[in-house]
């Protein structure tokens, strides 16, 4: 088998270093004890070689990258498996060494670890904790090997870092999406606080002190509380399913976070909504980019749709040639109350040209670059140097109420909550023709457009209207 060499009757997996590693790695083989002789059965072997894979390219990772953030806590545990095999102990501990890791009375279990694992460098790694320094993936996985060599067999907890992995996967979070890397992100910054460690009953104290500190230290670097309680939900999350699936009896509280004042959003005056629309369709040769932001604008100014939910939208959910055009929020939203069909009334050619450009784009980057372009381009167009994207959506309010509009309308066309809401959960999902020929659909077209009349007289002068 590939990789497989036999040295008196034992089997070893040798694989060399890819050549721009070997200098680095200060040799030119990676050599690893398969813990099988030459009797094996083929399924055995296998097996290990599949292993020894696996530490090969975690190797060559950590060889070219030393920072804790690009492994998980089973790349660690193999990590710390492999440096225990180097030192002549196998990854379950051999009874060679039970006679001094497995006595609890003892301090001969600490012996025995700095022995294998070395004296001076478990004090250096642990001078760096003392100090709060980031520890490098090799030092981490040294000190998981001590923690293996001094725990009982058997009685070995699992790590905090290896939690979080069971709660990703319990939760289906994908972190290479927005809202995984966002959690992860979060996890790692109060991990920071509390350090890796074994996730025991006795450490119910140090995960409220540490919870407390993240939510202390958090709230002096963001505007409002309430995004400090976002990002504590998944953490505590995780602890809690970690607490009932492994029997921890943790007793998990939310900290307290300091309360901050809500900022006003205030909406745009009429006069800076007209400049700043007046700019968009005076625009005639806009670049890619220029076409998602004006999309964006028009969409978030006339009906106070959201860029996650312009994000989410799929084909079947836009008919923009059609007599009443529309858009279906019908996807993942905040609440079952942004479910709702938004009446087109303003820059439909605008929208049509760019949309779906617009929905791969907000899939492509995070999420605060379009409310960055948003702002940036809002705040030139309008001459209101505070304005968001956000104060769109309190625009929309303002021009609703002074238009006359009913309540109902309203909350049905910008999906707020209303026990009343005039659009049905059902004819979200009618086909297109169902949905042109209601009366309610066409209500809330007419109520869009006299809503959004002083913005639409604008296009129609200058030449825009699809209408």
């Amino acid at each position: 088998m590939k990789y497989v060499i036999t040295r008196t009757n034992k089997l070893y997996y040798q694989r060399a270093y890819p050549t721009k590693l070997r200098e680095l790695a200060g040799k030119k083989n990676f050599t690893y004890s398969l813990g099988l002789s030459t009797e094996a059965t083929d399924r055995d072997l296998k097996k290990a070689v599949l292993q020894a894979d696996e530490l090969f390219d975690i190797e060559c990772r950590v060889i070219q990258n030393s920072n804790v953030s690009a492994y998980t806590s089973d790349d660690v545990d193999k990590l710390a498996k492999l440096i225990l095999k180097k030192a002549g102990v196998e990854p379950d501990i051999t009874e060679t060494h039970q006679q001094y890791v497995y006595d609890p009375e003892s301090s001969t279990p600490y012996f025995a670890a700095e022995l294998i694992l070395g004296e001076q460098e478990l004090d250096r790694i642990g001078r760096k904790i003392d100090a709060d320094q980031a520890l490098t993936v090799e030092e981490l996985a040294r000190k998981r090997a001590f923690t293996l060599l001094v725990t009982k067999k058997g009685k070995r907890p699992v790590t905090l870092s290896k939690l979080w992995d069971e709660y990703l996967i319990h939760r289906g979070l994908d972190l290479n999406s927005r809202n995984g890397s966002k959690a992860n992100r979060y996890w790692l910054n109060w991990l920071s606080i509390i350090g890796e460690q074994y996730a025991t009953r006795d450490l119910n104290d140090s995960i409220a002190i540490s919870l407390q500190d993240y939510a202390d230290k958090r709230a002096t670097e963001v505007n409002e509380s309430s995004s400090v309680e976002r990002e504590l939900n998944d953490i505590i999350a995780a602890l809690r399913f970690g607490s009932k699936k492994h029997r921890l009896l943790w007793a998990i509280e939310r900290p307290y976070v300091r309360p901050t004042p809500k900022k006003p959003r205030k909406p745009l005056t009429v006069t800076e909504q007209k400049s700043l629309v007046t700019s968009l369709f005076l625009h005639k040769n806009m670049s890619l980019y220029e076409g998602r932001i004006a999309t964006l604008i028009l969409l978030y100014l006339q009906s106070g749709m959201m860029s996650s939910e312009v994000a989410r939208l799929k084909e079947d959910d836009i008919s923009l040639d059609s007599e009443v055009p529309y858009i279906l929020i019908r996807n993942a939203t905040k609440s079952e109350a942004r479910k709702r069909l938004v009446p087109v009334v303003l820059g439909r050619k605008i929208i049509h040209k760019y949309l779906i450009e617009t929905i791969e784009w907000l899939n492509r980057v995070t999420e605060t670059t379009p409310s960055a372009a948003m702002k940036k381009t809002i705040r030139t167009l309008s001459g209101n140097s505070n304005a968001t994207g956000h104060c769109l959506r309190h625009s929309f309010k303002m021009n609703a109420q002074a238009s006359g509009a009913d309540v109902l309308s309203i909350a049905s066309i910008a999906g707020w909550n209303d026990s009343k809401r005039s659009v049905s959960s059902h004819l979200l999902n009618y086909g297109h023709e169902g949905i042109e020929s209601s009366e309610v659909v066409m209500s809330l077209y007419e109520a869009n457009k006299n809503i959004n009349k002083h913005l639409i007289s604008i296009e129609n002068e200058i030449g825009l209207s699809s209408c």
